[in-house]
């Protein structure tokens, strides 16, 4: 899901759903090594909102995008892009790609 929507390279924030479970962690762990191939190291940060907010469920993917946008009109996004990356109880995976409207 990440190849398919994942801009290269991509310059901004990696947006996860890390929640505290373990198994969702492990997940992570297996892919970060694949990204770090693909993507130049400082180009992105991790962004978990879970730290912050606790887990929020079913609407990560609504979270991980509103605090990407919040970002991006705060200026304190380290690029024009995001990435959320999420994989749900069931271990489907999805990504979803965001770009600044300043980038435009």
């Amino acid at each position: 899901a990440l190849q398919r929507v994942g801009p290269r390279p991509l310059h901004g924030d990696l947006v996860l759903d890390l929640n505290g479970e373990e198994w969702r962690a492990q997940v992570w762990g297996h892919a970060l090594p694949l990204l770090h191939r693909e993507l130049p190291e400082g180009a992105y940060r991790t962004v978990v909102p879970a730290l912050s907010l606790g887990d929020v469920g079913a609407v990560a993917g609504l979270v991980g995008m509103i605090a990407a946008v919040r970002a991006f009109e705060r200026r304190y996004a380290i690029g024009e892009e995001a990435l959320i990356a999420l994989v749900s109880d069931e271990g489907s995976m999805g990504a979803v790609a965001l770009s600044s409207p300043s980038a435009a």
